[in-house]
């Protein structure tokens, strides 16, 4: 009989080592995997607080527990996130968007990063206006590029 349990216990270790190798990553999510602009934003709003509606959506997220309705155990992990977006909104809203927020002008963030989230339909995500750089009182880790004509926020959340 414990021949049995233990041959079991072995085929039940060997299915779940490789669906797990087999399985996708849930802590990550790409805006690149999902098509459909409703989709995105729909996602993107399941993950993150948001002020106002959204018209528009590109995302990086990482987050070491995974994301909603991903998580495949019940078992929390460490806290440890990189959300890194870009939402389009109606420029009445923008002040929602701000309000936890200073302008800086001594902090300039690295704008490639919109560049890389934005490269897929980089034809929706088009700008003249200059930016403008915004942290998060007492988080420095927590920064908006703003495009205020054209109710562009860039929104970069780390807590490593």
């Amino acid at each position: 009989m414990k021949d049995y349990r233990f041959n079991l216990l072995v085929l039940l270790y060997l299915l779940f080592f490789f669906s797990c190798k087999n399985s996708k990553d849930y802590t990550k999510l790409d805006s690149d995997d999902f098509s459909e602009r409703k989709d995105r934003i729909e996602k993107l709003k399941e993950n993150i607080v948001y002020a106002s509606e959204i018209i528009d959506a590109e995302f990086e997220l990482f987050n070491v527990n995974g994301f909603t309705n991903t998580r495949n155990t019940s078992v929390p992990g460490a806290s440890s996130w990189n959300y890194q977006f870009v939402v389009k909104i109606d420029t009445s809203n923008i002040q929602k968007w701000l309000n936890t927020f200073t302008e800086t002008k001594n902090v300039v963030p690295n704008l490639q990063l919109i560049s890389e989230i934005t490269k897929k339909r980089k034809e929706n995500w088009k700008t003249i206006s200059k930016p403008k750089f915004y942290i998060r009182q007492n988080d420095e880790s927590t920064f908006i590029v703003l495009y205020e004509k054209e109710g562009i926020i860039f929104k970069s959340v780390v807590n490593l």
